[in-house]
């Protein structure tokens, strides 16, 4: 018998991935672009710096977790180009940390990222928590790098989106 956790884990990434889609084409202004007959229209990029701050996950989650954001945004249409310092600057960061270190955590609630500064419009800067996310993925026995490319595509958005959105 199939597990509803599963389905309800793709049914959110499909979600998430209509309201990446939805964000970009009213953030790049392809709205208001008309093509050549004929030609192809380019996909939105956005630039992407992993700081993997305690070596934590593994090198193969992480690489994973990366497929899995990048096949999420293209599902939108976006192209995810994961940066390296020393090449390029970055657009958006995404920091791997243990757990929440700022703020206050909701009651209750098991955090597995955050986007500080995501509501002044300002941010470039987004968190992934490694701890919650290994345990949520342990709880409903997911693939550990599929949630964190959930956690990290989710909080991707949030730096994306206008203020008060939600993806």
């Amino acid at each position: 018998q199939t597990s509803p956790r599963p389905r309800a884990l793709s049914i959110w990434l499909t979600v998430v991935a209509i309201m990446i889609f939805a964000m970009v084409v009213v953030a790049s202004g392809l709205t208001g672009n008309t093509l050549a007959f004929g030609a192809e229209p380019e996909r939105p990029t956005i630039r992407i710096l992993v700081v993997n701050h305690l070596g934590m996950p593994s090198q193969d989650i992480l690489e994973s977790a990366q497929t899995e954001v990048t096949r999420i945004y293209a599902a939108a249409g976006v192209r995810v180009v994961w940066t390296d310092p020393s090449r390029t600057l970055p657009r958006l960061t995404i920091m791997i940390d243990s757990d929440q270190h700022f703020g206050a955590p909701k009651p209750g609630a098991d955090v597995m990222g955050a986007a500080p500064a995501a509501d002044e419009g300002t941010g470039r800067l987004a968190y992934a928590f490694y701890n919650p996310i290994e345990a949520s993925s342990r709880r409903y026995g997911t693939d550990v790098a599929k949630v964190l490319g959930a956690v990290i595509a989710h909080e991707i958005g949030h730096l994306l989106l206008a203020r008060d959105a939600h993806a």
